[in-house]
């Protein structure tokens, strides 16, 4: 499935992620991938089941923090603000610390009207302070959205946080 996601190839994606769950319903990386494929052709409401499939088969499987991550996307995708929110703290309490789920929950912070919150998450990331808006490099993943929507949508959550332009 992500051979044909990098190769801009999303229906064969989709379809190749559906197969393997079809083959092994109870993997969560199965699952996380079906998510994630979803996700990046412009589904996430249809992604979000999947995500949270993955997480409920095995909370403790090492990939569980990065599937929080996928499915705080999801949510900010489907502007699902709040569990986007929530999502985000999930992963950033239970993991390693990445860049991606501050992003994300600064943006839904921004979309929810609680800017100054959004700042403080960002400034807690040495990597982000002072920084502005376009200067915040994009997670590679969300490199491979089919469509820019998703990411003009994360950023303007930064946006409605107060971050400079």
């Amino acid at each position: 499935a992500f051979a044909y996601v990098h190769n801009r190839r999303l229906p064969e994606a989709v379809a190749e992620a559906e197969r393997a769950v079809d083959l092994n319903p109870i993997d969560p990386t199965a699952q996380d991938r079906r998510g994630s494929v979803l996700l990046l052709a412009g589904r996430p409401e249809d992604g979000i089941p999947h995500f949270e499939t993955a997480v409920r088969l095995n909370p403790r499987h090492p990939r569980a923090h990065l599937y929080r991550v996928e499915l705080a996307r999801a949510y900010l995708d489907a502007r699902h603000y709040e569990k986007a929110v929530d999502q985000a703290l999930q992963a950033i309490q239970r993991g390693p610390v990445y860049l991606d789920e501050h992003v994300i929950l600064a943006s839904a912070l921004g979309h929810l009207g609680r800017g100054e919150e959004a700042r403080a998450v960002l400034d807690e990331m040495a990597e982000y302070k002072g920084r502005r808006i376009r200067e915040i490099a994009l997670c590679p993943f969300w490199q491979l959205y089919q469509h820019p929507g998703p990411n003009e949508h994360l950023l303007d959550g930064l946006r409605k946080a107060g971050l400079p332009e």
